[in-house]
């Protein structure tokens, strides 16, 4: 690449800036402090343009993603609807098959409510068969 014609230029600078540019320039291999400040020029002005350019980015693929987590938003209710849906089926097929009393009932929601809480909503079926035999208690001891 040919060189640019250069175009001298004055500038007026603080003399501890000009201590450290002239401290700095010659350990990272520049010849001069001009080819230092058209160095530093030249990373200032990149850094402002991908400023820039990371506030366009951000705004611009802010409505995409908005519009995707929406999307999700909606999938996962569907889905939650449906599980509850098919818990109320098996709820009113268990209800209509067991012969349990309302005070066994409430200790059972608590006993669910415990088991939820203590497995952090893992809760599976070989556990609860455990537990409904008998043999849940002996595997705590």
């Amino acid at each position: 690449m040919p060189e640019q014609k250069k175009t001298r230029l004055s500038i007026w600078m603080q003399s501890d800036l000009m201590k450290q540019m002239d401290e700095l320039y010659p350990s990272h291999d520049y010849s001069s402090r001009s080819e230092f400040i058209c160095a530093a020029v030249e990373f200032f002005m990149g850094y402002l343009n991908t400023e820039r350019a990371g506030k366009y980015l951000s705004e611009t693929l802010h409505a995409p993603c908005k519009e995707q987590l929406r999307l999700l938003e909606a999938q996962v209710c569907k889905q939650i609807f449906r599980l509850a849906v098919e818990v109320a089926i098996a709820s009113h097929v268990s209800a209509y098959q067991a012969n349990v009393g309302e005070g066994m009932l409430d200790q059972l929601r608590m006993r669910c409510v415990a088991d939820v809480k203590k497995s952090y909503g893992t809760v599976d079926f070989n556990s609860i068969y455990r537990f409904q035999h008998g043999l849940d208690d002996q595997e705590d001891e």
